[in-house]
């Protein structure tokens, strides 16, 4: 049962205008289907849209779905647009089903879409996308993973760590994912080669989890909630 509270909003919300193609949404602490709704159709009647095309992975229940899962929002602009506070509800998206831990694939195609890079330098957008289509992953997130480890490759290392190239390896790292000498970790082709490995590695490991992938890819599997602050800065970037 959908339980609806109409009021008036301070501001308005940022959703998008509909057009004719699907968006990767990462889902974020305290979001639900109708708030999401809400963000990319104008009214959280809509949730049920995101549900539908997202019930293989999020499973019997509309409400089991988790901080880092990829959803995809059919028909919908990956460009918000300011919606009047008037127009806006509010709701709990409560259905009273059994609860059930879910995870989220993200090998389809649309989660590695093309995505207007401003900013970012051409030899850096071009291997991001490389690595979005090769890992599935949003090209947002991945644009803002690769800002925060090495500034677009303006910022090649070594680090404090001892960590190289455009996506920061490690020298004990880096034989796990590349056949080639540490010292190509500097070239884009070579370490974006070796990133694409280890994501898919974290999110196969993680169940497809984004949040939880972009931990452990900085603190490591067994430490990955010392990761989280790390995780939470790149998907708060590439929202």
């Amino acid at each position: 049962m959908i339980t609806v509270v109409a009021h008036s909003a301070p501001a308005a919300r940022q959703v998008s205008t509909s057009v004719p193609v699907n968006s990767a949404y990462v889902v974020k602490p305290g979001d639900n289907l109708w708030s999401i709704a809400e963000q990319f159709y104008g009214t959280g009647f809509k949730w049920d849209t995101i549900y539908r095309a997202n019930s293989g992975q999020i499973g019997g229940n509309p409400n089991a779905i988790a901080a880092g899962q990829v959803l995809t929002i059919p028909g919908a602009s990956s460009t918000p647009q300011m919606v009047p506070p008037s127009t806006r509800t509010t709701s709990s998206a409560r259905v009273s089903t059994s609860t059930r831990t879910t995870t989220v694939s993200t090998s389809s195609a649309h989660h590695a879409r093309t995505a207007s890079l401003p900013g970012v330098p051409s030899v850096a957008a071009t291997y991001i996308r490389q690595a979005a289509a090769g890992t599935g992953l949003p090209v947002s997130v991945v644009a803002a993973q690769n800002e925060l480890e090495s500034g677009y490759g303006t910022n090649l290392g070594p680090s404090s760590a001892g960590a190289m190239g455009p996506w920061q390896f490690m020298p004990g790292t880096w034989p796990s994912y590349s056949s080639a000498p540490f010292s190509q970790a500097t070239s884009w082709s070579a370490s974006t080669r070796a990133y694409i490995k280890l994501t898919n590695q974290l999110l196969k490991w993680s169940g497809g989890n984004v949040q939880q992938a972009l931990a452990a890819y900085n603190a490591g599997q067994g430490n990955w909630q010392a990761g989280l602050g790390y995780a939470n800065t790149i998907l708060a970037k590439a929202s």
